[in-house]
């Protein structure tokens, strides 16, 4: 959430002065701050949740993988990662200390949805092989 605030502050400044460059990766920061708030709030429900996304569902039936939630995290932390990059080279050693600060957090986003990621195909993998054991016999 702090990522989204601070970008989002950024995104109006830059939107109204007309002698900034483009803000599309200001846009973009805010959308996948915004869909990984919406992600997190709706993994954090208890309960078996794991398609709870229509991307997820997709990813079920096309690759017939019972652990494609995973790939969905794995989606996000490729999507923090351009964040990361993007903004990294432009303020990791100049620029304002709240963006510097904005891209380490970006950093440690990134790291969060990479470790979830890895986690969830790791907790998976039996639930795959039983799934496919069944299949199988």
């Amino acid at each position: 959430m702090a990522v989204a605030i601070i970008y989002g502050v950024e995104l109006q400044r830059r939107s109204q002065d007309e002698d900034q460059p483009s803000i599309e990766k200001w846009m973009f920061a805010e959308v996948v701050a915004g869909m990984s708030a919406v992600t997190t709030i709706l993994y954090a429900i208890p309960g078996e949740n794991l398609y709870c996304f229509p991307w997820d569902w997709l990813l079920l039936f096309v690759s017939q993988i019972p652990f494609a939630h995973s790939h969905s995290l794995i989606f996000y932390s490729i999507l923090w990662t351009a964040i990361f990059g993007s903004f990294g080279s432009f303020f990791m050693y100049s620029g304002p200390t709240v963006m510097r600060s904005a891209v380490w957090v970006d950093f440690v986003n990134m790291l969060f949805w990479f470790i979830t990621a890895v986690r969830g195909t790791a907790w998976s993998y039996p639930v795959a092989r039983a799934a496919l054991w069944r299949m199988l016999n």
